[in-house]
């Protein structure tokens, strides 16, 4: 048949160009045996010969090749080339997808391939280039059923030559085939990926499938973000060869060097096959952060059929601690910075420094973190919940303490304010912040320390306050009885322990007392019993001090100082400035002390 073909082309030379040859496709030498009439026959009419007699075969050439020694077909599966993958959050259906860019390669061996009648065009049959029309697409896949060979899909998605339908923007993900080739060399090629089938080391009559695709899929297990943004993720691509298919590879993509994983492994570039948002990094805490092993079926035994790629990876959070972690906690720290305001003076503007913070947490509590709608809280909500907890609990403080002012208590409102504040400033909130934090970032004992540390600060503040509260009230009550027994008649004795009293009264070492707290003073040193008879006879001038005094309070704030207490005494008389009257000093000049003596109402004495 071939040597009549050739007789053909040599009678078919033009005379005038003898050069000009015109090539005829001869039915009887359109075979694999004859190249195809030595390549005259185009592919369209090679395909209607082998194609019809190929598919009466179909029956035979669609079982396991017939070179496999177990009842799965060994199937080298590798992934030639990959993108970056990248999670989507389809907003319409509140659902997370993986969309993947990526080429993979499938090789076994059959014999069977050496002699069918398309062995020639199985090429042309099953390969396409990108923009191939959908018509043509659809009959390759067709061309795929006269043949056995696997079938794969991502997670339960099957790849097909078929174009994807949808009607979607040009460039955006879509679940098809953008390029495919089928090559089939017979006789000893390149080594297996890891240990080949049944002991061999080369793949002999070789048939090579090679899918370069887009594809979209549905994220599983499922995205958990109960610690956003300190959540660890797992996104694992299953690919199903088929029941038939012993993808034996599998577990070698990562070692073999002819692997591309295995490549990227020993170059230290496996950030490329991370999202190039740098969102996430590789989980390198966790074992095996990328993996690739064969799943276990329902009865845990091992599904040589499927294999799973597994990236484990874990958020990036420097981003979100500086847009908004850090920001929240100095806004909440400056609303906190109004608890040393005192209530006597600043108890709006406390209220109002605190009510800001609390209203921008709450702005953060219901902020869009881009995780879709879930059911359930997550980290952030708690670290949110917390800022709000402690802000609110500042209030409720900065209400008692104003309580305390209002009732005549300034002592207990002064000292509740000044443990307070440095409690709340130094202690709880750092420290109850840092315990969330560090919760969140799976640190469990440095959180539990932060947690104990809190407590024990919180246990020291109640025996500091109540200490300062009961002791001080003992003190200021043993301040008071000495300041009335005083010697009105020693200028040195009364004023020592009129500083004395003044002293325990001033708690926080403010150098001043509130005219209420100065009252308690004035009223010991002079409105009493001077004489013993039972009747008090210093109540007159008691009465002009106080006067005396208001007037003084009034212009600075309610608040007297030793100085203004030493310039009233003198001023009505009680002393006269310039002898020693702190106590413990030598008297180089005169003082004059206004008292009673044991006949007379007043009396003047002179010292």
């Amino acid at each position: 048949m071939c040597l009549e073909s050739m007789y053909n082309e040599m009678a078919s030379v033009d005379l005038e160009n003898p050069f000009a040859v015109q090539p005829t496709c001869h039915r009887q030498c359109n075979n694999w045996q004859c190249l195809h009439d030595g390549g005259d026959c185009t592919l369209a009419q090679a395909l209607d010969v082998c194609r019809p007699l190929q598919k009466r075969r179909a029956n035979l050439l669609k079982t396991i090749p017939p070179n496999s020694t177990t009842a799965r077909a060994p199937v080298e599966f590798s992934v030639s080339a990959m993108k970056p993958f990248r999670p989507t959050l389809d907003t319409a259906a509140n659902e997370w997808k993986l969309e993947l860019e990526m080429t993979i390669s499938l090789r076994w061996a059959d014999s069977r391939l050496i002699s069918v009648p398309c062995r020639r065009k199985l090429s042309d049959m099953l390969s396409f280039a990108p923009g191939t029309a959908a018509a043509v697409r659809e009959a390759q896949e067709s061309d795929r059923s006269i043949i056995w060979m696997p079938t794969p899909k991502i997670n339960d998605s099957a790849i097909t030559y078929r174009a994807d339908p949808s009607n979607v923007a040009p460039g955006s993900i879509k679940n098809e085939v953008s390029a495919a080739t089928f090559t089939f060399t017979p006789g000893a090629t390149t080594p297996w990926i890891g240990g080949g089938p049944a002991g061999s080391t080369h793949c002999v009559d070789c048939a090579q499938q090679t899918l370069s695709f887009t594809w979209a899929i549905g994220v599983e297990p499922l995205l958990k973000f109960d610690f956003f943004p300190f959540d660890h993720q797992q996104f694992t691509i299953r690919f199903d060869l088929g029941e038939q298919v012993d993808a034996f590879s599998c577990e070698h993509l990562l070692s073999d060097t002819s692997s591309l994983f295995a490549t990227l492994k020993a170059e230290g570039n496996l950030d490329s096959l991370l999202p190039t948002t740098n969102e996430y990094f590789w989980n390198t805490g966790a074992p095996e952060p990328l993996s690739a092993h064969h799943p276990k079926g329902d009865g845990g035994a091992v599904d040589k059929g499927k294999c799973d790629i597994t990236f484990k990876v874990k958020r990036d959070t420097s981003i979100i601690f500086l847009k908004v972690i850090i920001p929240t906690i100095i806004v909440v720290y400056l609303g906190l910075l109004g608890v040393l305001l005192r209530a006597e003076n600043w108890a709006g503007d406390r209220a109002a420094l605190l009510g800001v913070s609390l209203l921008i947490n709450m702005v953060n509590l219901e902020r869009d973190n881009g995780l879709g709608k879930l059911m359930y809280s997550v980290w952030f909500d708690t670290f949110n919940l917390s800022q709000i907890i402690i802000i609110v609990i500042a209030v409720i403080e900065g209400l008692v303490e104003y309580r305390l002012h209002i009732t005549g208590r300034e002592l207990e409102c002064l000292i509740l304010q000044s443990v307070w504040s440095w409690l709340l400033l130094a202690g709880f909130y750092p420290l109850m912040t840092a315990a969330i934090i560090l919760g969140g970032a799976n640190q469990p004992e440095w959180a539990l320390a932060c947690w104990i540390l809190m407590g024990i600060c919180f246990f020291i503040a109640l025996c500091v306050g109540y200490y300062r509260i009961r002791f001080g009230r003992v003190r200021r009550k043993q301040a008071l009885k000495r300041l009335y027994d005083a010697d009105t008649e020693d200028p040195e004795d009364f004023m020592h322990h009129f500083t004395a009293a003044f002293e325990a009264f001033d708690e926080v070492g403010a150098g001043a007392l509130h005219i209420d707290v100065a009252r308690e003073l004035f009223k010991a040193a002079m409105n009493r019993d001077f004489d013993g008879d039972g009747q008090v006879k210093g109540f007159e001038l008691f009465s002009n001090l106080m006067d005396e005094a208001r007037k003084v309070a009034t212009a600075t704030g309610g608040k007297l100082s030793i100085e203004a207490c030493e310039d009233l005494l003198a001023k009505l008389g009680v002393t006269k400035p310039g002898g020693s009257i702190r106590g413990g000093g030598t008297d180089t000049v005169a003082t004059t002390t206004v008292g009673p003596s044991s006949r007379h109402n007043l009396k003047t004495v002179v010292v």
